[in-house]
C-alpha cells in the first residue's frame, strides 16, 4: 500500500473571511453601453470623458478600453473606477474606432467611432493609396471600377496625385494615368481638393478640370473631374485600399482572472501511517497572486496534525483555465522538515470557483469560492447634497411649525461603513453646523448622533445640543431621508436631500478676459479681450445653456449652445455665432469648442474656445458679475 504522509497545513480564520458566505459569486459582466455614443471631429490633444454602464448593475468585473489605433487615439481607465470611466486623448489626425471590454473577454461594447482633425491633411492622403470606384459620363460612358489613387507631397499644402483609371465601355476597358496637383483648404474636418490634369484615352487626349474634398471623420476621397472640351465627367468616391487591420485582443490575462482571494473547503485523505482518518476541512484560506499572464503565486493556509503550515509555489494558468504546479512549506516536529505536493486544478471565470487536488504525501481535494469585497457603502453615501424638510413646533419654546429650504449636508466617507457628517440648519434663530459619525448598514439605513453649539436662551450661553439622526438612502436615486431628534424627544427635523445641485451654482452672470490668439490667414493678431459678457442658464443638474458676446473679426458675436457640467467641475460643448469672414460668402454659422474648467468655491471659469480647423483658439477667464 502507498505510504502517504500527512502535510502539514493551518486553519487560519482571519477576521476578512470569517463573514464570507460561499454562496455569493462574482458576478460577471453580460452587458457593456458605453457613452457618449457618438463623439465629435477632436482637435490634436483634445480629450474626451467616456463612461461604461454595465449589465448587470452589481457585477464587479473590470472594464479593459481597446482602440483600434493608438497612434490615432488613446483610451486609459480612470484609476479606481473598474474601468467604468476612462479618458480617450486625440494623438494624430485620422480616423478610428474604440470599444470596451470585460476583463474577461466575453462581452464586448459596440464600436465608437473616432476622429482627429490634422494640420497636416497632406501628410494623411500620402499614408496609403485609395481605392476608388465611380462614373464616367458624357461621349464615352462607363463605370469605374477599382481606381487606384496614389499621393506623393511636393509642398506643404500640395500633392501629386497619380491615378490609374479604367473604364468600363461598351469596347472593352480603357487605363488612363495621369498627374495632378492638388490644393487644399479646411472647413470642419472637410478639406477641399482642387487642380487640373490630362488623361490619355482612346479616343482622345481629355484635359480635366478637378474639385474635390477629403473627409477626416469617414477618411473618404470624392474625385469630380470635368473635361473643358469634350463635356465628359468623372465622379470618383474612393477609401482606403488596404481595410483598417483589427485591432489587438486586450492581453489574455488568464492569471489576472484567477488572481484574489478564495475560501476553500474540502477533504484531507486518511493517512493510516500517522493515524489520520478522513478530514473535513473548512474555511481555508487560499490567496493567487499574478506573476505575469499565465501563472499566479498560490499561498495556503491549512491545518493539519493540531499544527498550521503555509504552502506557497507558482501555479500555471492555462488557455483553458487549467492549474498546474508545486507548492511546498515549512513542517515542525516532525521527522521531516518540509514537504512539497504536486497541485492540479481548474478555475470557472463565469463564477470565479475552483477545484484544487494535491496528490503527493498527502491528498486533498478542495473547492473554493472567491471572497467577496464588503461594499463601499460610506463611499457611495459620501457627497454634498442640498435638502429641505420641516422642524416640528416647539411648544416650550414658542417655536411654529417651521419649513427649512437649501440646507447644507455633506458627507466625508471615513470607512466603507462610516461617514463624517455636517448638516448646516437654522435652529432657535441661529445658524447651527451639526456634525458627527454616522453609520451606514447593508440596507443603507443611516444612525448616529450629530452635535451642534447653540445658544437656547436659557441664560447659560452656548453650549453642546447632541441630535440623534436616522434614516435611509436610496442608491439609486442618490436621495437622503433624515430625522433629526433631541432634547427629549421635543426638537423633530424631518429632511429629504438630494445630490448637490452643481449647474444652479454655475448659472449666472459673469465677466470674462483674455485673449484671442493670432490668426495668421486672416490678419489678426494677438488680441486682448476685456468685458466679455458670458450667461449660463442652468437647464438640468448637468447642462447650461451657455451666451458669450466677444469681438472676433472685428465684429461682436454672440456664441450660443449648450455645456455640459462634469462631477469634477471640467465644461464641454459646442458654441456657434453668426459671422462674417470676409470670404465673399455673407454671414454664415461658426461653430466653436468649448473646454475648461469651473471653481465652485471662488465662482470662476477658465475655458478654451476653438474652431475653424485650429485657427481660431480664445482663452478666458470668468468671474461673477456685479
Amino acid at each position: 500500500m502507498k505510504t502517504k504522509i500527512l502535510i502539514l497545513g493551518c486553519l487560519v480564520t482571519c477576521l476578512c473571511f470569517l463573514g464570507c458566505n460561499k454562496d455569493d459569486k462574482i458576478v460577471k459582466v453580460s452587458g457593456i453601453t458605453v457613452s457618449p455614443t457618438t463623439i465629435p471631429l477632436l482637435q490634436k490633444g483634445e480629450t474626451v470623458e467616456l463612461e461604461a454602464t454595465v449589465s448587470p448593475s452589481d457585477t464587479q468585473e473590470d472594464i479593459l478600453w481597446v482602440s483600434w489605433d493608438k497612434n490615432k487615439v488613446t483610451v486609459e481607465a480612470v484609476e479606481g473606477t473598474n474601468g467604468r470611466k476612462a479618458i480617450l486623448t486625440a494623438i494624430r489626425g485620422g480616423a478610428t474606432r474604440i470599444f470596451a471590454t470585460s476583463a474577461s473577454k466575453i462581452v464586448v461594447s459596440e464600436d465608437i467611432n473616432v476622429a482627429v482633425d490634422s494640420d497636416d491633411i497632406a501628410g494623411l492622403l500620402i499614408e496609403e493609396e485609395f481605392i476608388g470606384q465611380g462614373k464616367m459620363t458624357g461621349p464615352m460612358p462607363g463605370d469605374i471600377k477599382d481606381a487606384i489613387i496614389k499621393f506623393e507631397r511636393i509642398g506643404e499644402e500640395k500633392l501629386k496625385v497619380q491615378m490609374s483609371v479604367t473604364v468600363v465601355l461598351a469596347i472593352g476597358e480603357n487605363t488612363m494615368v495621369s498627374d495632378i496637383t492638388i490644393m487644399e483648404s479646411s472647413t470642419e474636418g472637410i478639406y477641399l481638393l482642387s487642380g487640373e490634369c490630362e488623361l490619355d484615352a482612346i479616343v482622345a487626349k481629355l484635359e480635366f478640370v478637378i474639385t474635390g474634398s477629403y473627409n477626416v471623420s469617414t477618411e473618404v476621397l470624392t474625385l469630380d473631374m470635368e473635361d473643358k472640351g469634350m463635356d465628359v465627367k468623372i465622379n470618383i468616391t474612393a477609401e482606403h485600399g488596404t481595410s483598417e487591420p483589427p485591432p489587438p485582443p486586450p492581453p489574455n490575462n488568464y492569471a489576472g482572472d484567477v488572481a484574489g482571494e478564495y475560501i476553500g473547503a474540502g477533504l484531507l485523505h486518511a493517512i493510516p501511517l500517522f493515524s489520520v482518518p478522513d478530514t473535513e476541512l473548512e474555511d481555508v484560506a487560499i490567496t493567487f497572486e499574478e506573476v505575469d499572464n499565465g501563472t499566479v503565486k498560490a499561498t495556503l493556509m491549512i491545518e493539519m496534525f493540531g499544527q498550521p503550515v503555509t504552502l506557497t509555489g507558482n501555479i500555471t494558468v492555462s488557455e483553458t483555465y487549467t492549474l498546474s504546479g508545486n507548492v511546498s512549506g515549512d513542517l515542525v516536529g516532525l521527522p521531516i522538515s518540509s514537504i512539497s505536493l504536486p497541485m492540479s486544478g481548474s478555475f470557472d471565470p463565469s463564477d470565479h470557483t475552483l477545484v484544487l487536488n494535491f496528490n503527493g504525501m498527502a491528498v486533498i481535494d478542495l473547492t473554493a469560492d472567491p471572497v467577496i469585497p464588503p461594499k463601499d457603502l460610506g463611499g457611495e453615501v459620501a457627497g454634498e447634497y442640498t435638502a429641505s424638510g420641516l422642524l416640528l413646533a416647539i411648544p416650550a419654546f414658542s417655536v411654529p411649525d417651521t419649513p427649512l429650504e437649501g440646507l447644507e449636508i455633506t458627507f466625508v466617507r471615513i470607512d466603507n461603513n462610516t461617514v463624517d457628517a455636517s448638516i448646516v440648519t437654522e435652529l432657535f434663530g441661529q445658524s447651527v453646523t451639526f456634525t458627527g459619525e454616522v453609520t451606514v448598514s447593508e440596507t443603507y439605513a443611516l444612525s448616529g448622533t450629530v452635535t451642534g453649539i447653540i445658544d437656547l436662551g436659557t441664560g447659560g450661553g452656548p453650549g453642546p445640543l447632541p441630535l440623534s439622526l436616522s434614516g435611509s438612502f436610496d442608491p439609486d436615486n442618490q436621495m437622503l431621508t433624515i430625522t433629526l431628534s433631541g432634547m427629549g424627544g421635543m426638537i423633530t427635523i424631518n429632511l429629504t436631500a438630494e445630490p448637490y445641485d452643481l449647474t444652479a451654482k454655475v448659472a449666472g452672470e459673469y465677466i470674462g478676459a483674455g485673449e484671442l490668439l493670432a490668426i495668421p490667414t486672416f490678419g489678426v493678431p494677438d488680441t486682448p479681450l476685456d468685458g466679455l459678457e458670458i450667461t449660463f442658464v442652468r437647464i438640468d443638474k448637468s447642462t447650461v445653456d451657455a451666451s458669450i458676446v466677444t469681438e472676433l473679426f472685428s465684429q461682436e458675436v454672440t456664441f450660443i449652445g449648450e455645456v455640459t457640467v462634469s462631477e469634477t467641475c471640467a465644461l464641454s460643448g459646442t458654441v456657434t455665432g453668426i459671422i462674417d469672414l470676409g470670404t465673399g460668402g455673407g454671414p454664415g454659422p461658426l461653430p466653436l469648442s468649448l473646454s475648461g474648467s469651473f471653481d465652485p468655491t471662488g465662482q470662476t471659469f477658465t475655458f478654451t474656445l476653438s474652431g475653424l480647423g485650429g485657427m481660431v483658439t480664445i482663452n478666458l477667464t470668468a468671474e461673477p458679475a456685479e
